[in-house]
């Protein structure tokens, strides 16, 4: 959970970044697959997801364990 308000939140520059990793596809696919789950991560923790191994997205192509 975040202790930031989320309008202080939005105006913090990673989380700008990690908000134009994940809305554009273009910038994605040039940030790379650690970096997409990165920003996941980032974005899931600022909004209080619970992180759990069943809900990380997979990075690369590992499939599924």
């Amino acid at each position: 959970m975040s202790f930031l308000p989320d309008d202080a939140l939005a105006r913090h520059p990673i989380y700008d970044q990690v908000r134009q990793v994940l809305t554009n596809p273009q910038l994605a696919e040039a940030a790379g697959p650690v970096a997409r789950g990165f920003a996941w991560f980032i974005w899931a923790n600022s909004r209080g997801v619970k992180i759990s191994q069943r809900n990380i997205p997979i990075i690369g192509n590992k499939g599924r364990r």
